[in-house]
């Protein structure tokens, strides 16, 4: 049997097209990384943003009721980070992913017709629908289903345009780990439970963060 070699697989790299923080990673320095990983021979990248600080990639900002609306380009193209595509397609030739907002397809079809993207990144909708991809290019739907507007701890004062911070950011982390625990549940071979709260999501991504990050600790160090 031959060695495998880098032919024989798809090499790509997710990057952040900024981490969004004073003094962090920015859009000049993923420009950098993305000539790095094309040098190295990455086949696509596929653009991101954000950080668990600031993770836009999960459209974030819903937390914060002062935040600036997002421009009317932005919401009809729906994609977050569409915006550096251009910014990116001047300094590398490799194929480039965009993940992050896609709901409909004729919105997927714009961003590759018309903005330069390649591939198109579908997170959330495929964890609710595993399919959703074949259902997509088989043309069986036109919009993929979400669950981005009710995936809410509470409502009112305890929902996420609460004027508490406390309380907007509790409901933004019950919906990152209700998307989380439904991927560990896929992983096991099991279906997506539409019916799981985010609250409970939370609860249960909590313990399984805390068994993983104390596996770790106990994990004996190499010599």
């Amino acid at each position: 049997m031959r060695e495998a070699t880098s032919d024989d697989f798809i090499v790509a790299a997710k990057l952040n097209s900024a981490d969004f923080q004073r003094g962090g990673f920015s859009e000049d320095d993923s420009v950098i990384v993305a000539k790095w990983l094309q040098e190295a021979g990455c086949d696509f990248i596929e653009v991101s943003g954000g950080n668990y600080e600031q993770p836009r990639m999960i459209d974030f900002d819903r937390k914060d009721p002062l935040a600036a609306s997002k421009r009317e380009s932005t919401r009809r193209r729906e994609a977050y980070f569409l915006d550096f595509v251009p910014k990116l397609r001047q300094a590398v030739s490799i194929p480039v992913m965009v993940t992050g907002g896609f709901r409909s397809v004729a919105a997927m079809v714009e961003a590759i017709e018309l903005d330069g993207v390649d591939l198109i990144g579908l997170g959330r909708p495929m964890i609710i629908d595993p399919d959703v991809a074949t259902k997509i290019l088989s043309g069986r739907i036109e919009r993929v289903e979400s669950r981005d507007d009710d995936l809410v701890v509470g409502t009112g004062l305890l929902g996420p345009r609460s004027p508490i911070s406390y309380l907007r950011d509790l409901n933004a982390w019950g919906a990152l780990g209700w998307y989380y625990e439904h991927i560990y549940s896929i992983a096991d071979g099991k279906k997506p439970d539409l019916n799981l709260s985010p609250f409970r999501a939370l609860l249960s991504y909590d313990r399984t963060e805390t068994r993983t990050a104390k596996a770790v600790i106990r994990e004996p160090k190499p010599h």
